[in-house]
């Protein structure tokens, strides 16, 4: 008996990466940089995909996931500090949409590798530990103390190094709990239960953190929330826990998941331990010989060091476990339809950034029309893969990759791509009425136009449903 593929058809594959595609360029409208970051998620992908055969193939992919991880974080980190929040957020939205098109787009990818890109990952975060190290030695000036200074104080002193913290915190916690092995927790008999008390966990622990972070957000409008979260992001006797917690959890989930990986694999003739280690520490090293030919100071290139460890080692858990936790999920339906939805989010968020940084002026400016439009552009593209996606995963599950015939999904497409487009047609029109009655409209009417494309999108697929 033939297993059906419950992967997202073809078809509409390629619909969502062609709008991911101009959803990223549309970004490149209101800042040209971040689109690299597109190119920074893609491999990534391709080198968790090749994480398969021969040693010398699994060292080159592991090298190659490292180093680009490393481009990665400095990119984001770099121009979150040296040019702002919105670039470095714009950064890491175009990176999170090279991978999802990448998940898409790129073959070769299993429950397996994404298991063993996880335990990549993690070989990844001890090497760049261990280059930040060896450069801080080398350092004469600061030392160890300025990386724990660096690591105390992430984000800066006010409350979005507070908000930083607390979401690294977190997440390290969640990974340290999904990476420790149920043996050490519970019993045999209580592996189903055990399971489903850790998922409630990190989910309640992933709640309750974007209630803090958003209400920290909020506090910016009102003056007594404001003062006290000034008062304690600027406290060490918060901020040093959260550092020691951000330290800890994802040491324990580094040291858990290796460990683990290890001793699973003992009995097995191919361990790809060596390789992997020895790959990430020459990756990592590419990347610190890039970055100090290009005039990066060594201050900067430690900082983005460690902060590539702890993205490596708290990111890799998590991809570990999901590699173990789609082992039953061998046709990877889960890895497609989750491309889809993490491809619409980003470009839902990257709308948001943008068209939050749009000021109406009297006139029709270029630079405001430009960010305007391209606003309202991903707006679009998010509402037309949110409803692709939807329709693809459910024809993926109901009659199989191979089983969907091409026009019915072409019509799909189509008919989602004349109702955002006459959604974003309209939008615009309104940006541009908007615009024209500047200042009196200003920024509400901004509001307004977006509303209004929201519910014209809404309403359209409502109605002709």
């Amino acid at each position: 008996m033939t297993t059906r593929d419950k992967r997202v058809p073809d078809t509409i594959s390629t619909a969502v990466v062609i709008a991911g595609v101009a959803g990223v360029l549309s970004l490149g409208i209101h800042d040209p940089i971040a689109v690299s970051g597109m190119f920074v998620g893609l491999g990534l992908v391709v080198g968790t995909a090749r994480l398969t055969g021969s040693y010398w193939r699994v060292w080159l992919a592991t090298g190659l996931c490292a180093g680009i991880a490393g481009i990665g974080v400095g990119l984001i980190g770099l121009r979150l500090a040296r040019v702002g929040t919105t670039a470095g957020i714009l950064a890491a939205v175009t990176t999170v949409i090279g991978i999802g098109l990448g998940l898409l787009a790129i073959a070769g990818r299993t429950e397996r590798t994404i298991e063993r890109g996880g335990v990549a990952a993690m070989y990844g975060s001890l090497a760049a530990f261990g280059w930040a190290i060896g450069l801080l030695a080398v350092e004469a000036v600061g030392g160890v103390g300025a990386a724990l200074s660096g690591l105390v104080w992430i984000g800066g002193t006010g409350s979005l190094g507070l908000r930083v913290s607390l979401v690294l915190a977190a997440v390290a916690v969640g990974a340290a709990v999904f990476a420790l092995p149920p043996a050490a927790i519970t019993r045999p008999e209580n592996i189903g239960t055990y399971r489903t008390v850790r998922r409630g966990f990190v989910v309640g622990l992933g709640i309750a953190t974007v209630v803090l972070a958003g209400a920290m957000s909020v506090g910016r409008y009102v003056q007594e929330i404001e003062t006290v979260v000034d008062l304690l992001a600027g406290s060490a006797v918060v901020r040093v826990p959260l550092a020691v917690t951000i330290a800890a959890g994802a040491g324990l989930a580094v040291f858990a998941a290796v460990v683990r990986e290890l001793w699973m694999r003992a009995s097995e003739p191919y361990n790809a331990a060596v390789p992997m280690l020895s790959g990430a520490l020459v990756g990592i090293g590419g990347f610190v010989l890039v970055a100090f030919g290009l005039g990066t100071g060594i201050e900067d290139v430690i900082v983005v060091l460690f902060g590539t460890a702890v993205v490596l080692g708290i990111g890799g858990s998590f991809t570990w476990a999901s590699g173990i936790e789609l082992a039953d999920d061998g046709t990877g339906a889960t890895l497609t339809a989750g491309a889809t939805h993490t491809v619409s989010i980003a470009l839902a968020v990257g709308a948001i950034v943008t068209g939050a940084g749009v000021e109406l002026q009297a006139g029709l400016g270029v630079g405001s029309v430009l960010d305007g439009v391209s606003a309202l552009a991903l707006f679009a593209m998010a509402a037309f893969v949110t409803d692709v996606g939807h329709y693809g995963r459910h024809l993926g599950w109901e009659i199989g990759r191979d089983g969907a015939s091409p026009l019915p999904q072409f019509v799909r497409v189509g008919w989602s791509v004349a109702v955002a487009a006459a959604g974003f047609g309209i939008g615009v029109l309104g940006f541009v009425v908007a615009t024209l009655f500047a200042p009196v409209l200003s920024a509400p009417a901004m509001l307004a136009v977006v509303l209004a494309l929201g519910a014209i999108l809404l309403g359209s697929w409502l109605l002709f449903a």
